[in-house]
């Protein structure tokens, strides 16, 4: 996977017509570039056609594939490893966590969409650029600044 620091694309996973609605006017208002599936397999081969996007929105709860199975096959391939995730799902959903991914960057309840969503992506898309930046200075992502 190539980053492009400009990216903007988010993709946003999501099997409700009016969530993936609300998300995309969010996002879209903000100046990203929000692009949609309506489950996990849908988003898979969204990802194997084109380039990365620069952060997911992810439900967890989806018919075919749901959100846990998408993030199984997301750490499968190395160019999606490291892609930034933002669950964006029910309360109960969170019952059902053991261990979350690394890349899992932050957990919205879906009744607090319009109030954190925004705020959440542009943290994760921020610390992504952060971690670029020092990798690409050869720097380790983890330097404490105020040493």
């Amino acid at each position: 996977m190539r980053s492009n620091l400009n990216n903007k694309k988010i993709l946003i996973v999501e099997d409700s017509d009016d969530n993936r609605l609300i998300a995309t006017i969010l996002l879209r208002r903000a100046g990203l570039e929000p692009v949609s599936a309506c489950d996990g397999l849908e988003a898979l081969e969204y990802m194997r056609t084109h380039s990365a996007p620069a952060l997911i929105v992810l439900d967890i709860q989806m018919p075919r594939m749901d959100g846990w199975q998408f993030l199984v096959a997301m750490r499968k391939d190395p160019n999606w490893v490291k892609l930034p995730v933002v669950i964006c799902s029910c309360q109960s959903s969170r019952t059902l966590v053991r261990e979350l991914p690394a890349n899992v960057f932050a957990w919205i309840d879906k009744v607090d969409i319009t109030e954190h969503l925004l705020a959440v992506v542009r943290d994760a898309m921020a610390q992504q650029l952060f971690i670029k930046e020092m990798s690409c200075r050869n720097l380790s992502p983890n330097l404490c600044l105020y040493s």
